[in-house]
């Protein structure tokens, strides 16, 4: 009988690697940036997308059936990570005291293989679109593998999880001001991105910190910045809440007032949606 070492050789000496061909391509306007996806999709505020497959390949057919799932799990590429490489010890955003941890025992997009995994909501199927809730997969994200969530199979409620029951990671709860909805509303209006999500997705853990977002001290609060708008919220550490207050511009007042320059294509709704300057 071959030994499993060297089985392991020969399968290797015959393969090395494989081919991944994306079956299609996850669509939400809300989620165009790394800051405004949740840590885990189950979080997210950006409402419905779709994963859009691509025609002439018989998915169609593929699709039968599925949509009488409440939950599908998707695997996809983490195609938006900056350089590529994977990190063997990463400290995980719901850790007490910035511990470190094996990557392997964490969900870190940066991997050896950049493959994620979510189980969405499935709301509903329709010729090649499937259209998920809580995703936290990016706009243009490949999708290599669509499968059913079977509750008999995949849940298991009483399993173990590992360091992550001792951290007892203190989660936030989010408010808003009439100011900062009024705000934010005006610039989903007027194009511009989800501030409210974003805001809830960064400061729901550790919204002091300034590891993984842009946060600074501002006055008697703390101001976290969003490209070039500024939201400006306070903490409450012993009801553990964060009130999002107001949303101010990063653009100058001179900027304001000649229209530019326009770092990010956005002045407009900046204007639009009366923000003055910080």
């Amino acid at each position: 009988m071959m030994s499993c070492q060297r089985m392991e050789k020969s399968f290797l000496s015959e393969k090395t690697e494989f081919i991944l061909h994306p079956v299609g391509l996850f669509r939400c306007k809300r989620l165009q940036h790394k800051y405004e996806a949740s840590r885990q999709g189950v979080f997210s505020k950006a409402g419905t997308g779709v994963i859009d497959l691509f025609s002439g390949l018989g998915y169609e057919n593929a699709l039968k059936d599925l949509d009488g799932f409440e939950r599908i799990w998707v695997l996809y590429i983490f195609n938006r990570n900056d350089n590529g490489h994977w990190k063997p010890i990463v400290s995980p955003p719901v850790t007490a005291n910035e511990a470190k941890i094996g990557m392997f025992a964490t969900r870190c997009p940066y991997r050896p293989n950049p493959i994620g995994l979510s189980c969405v909501r499935l709301v509903g199927v329709s010729g090649l679109t499937v259209t998920v809730d809580e995703a936290d997969m990016l706009d243009g994200t490949p999708v290599i593998d669509i499968k059913p969530y079977i509750t008999a199979a995949d849940a298991f409620p009483n399993a173990k999880c590992g360091w992550v029951e001792n951290q007892n990671p203190l989660i936030f709860s989010v408010h808003s001001s009439p100011v900062f909805q009024r705000k934010s509303n005006k610039i989903l209006m007027f194009g511009g991105m989800d501030l409210q999500a974003v805001a809830e997705a960064q400061l729901r853990t550790k919204p002091t910190s300034s590891e993984r977002k842009r946060v600074r001290k501002y006055c008697i609060g703390w101001i976290l910045s969003i490209r070039l708008y500024r939201i400006l919220f306070s903490v409450d550490d012993k009801g553990k809440t964060v009130e999002l207050i107001d949303i101010l511009s990063g653009y100058s007042p001179e900027q304001i007032e000649n229209g530019g320059p326009d770092k990010y294509g956005d002045l407009h709704i900046h204007i639009s949606s009366g923000l003055r300057s910080l």
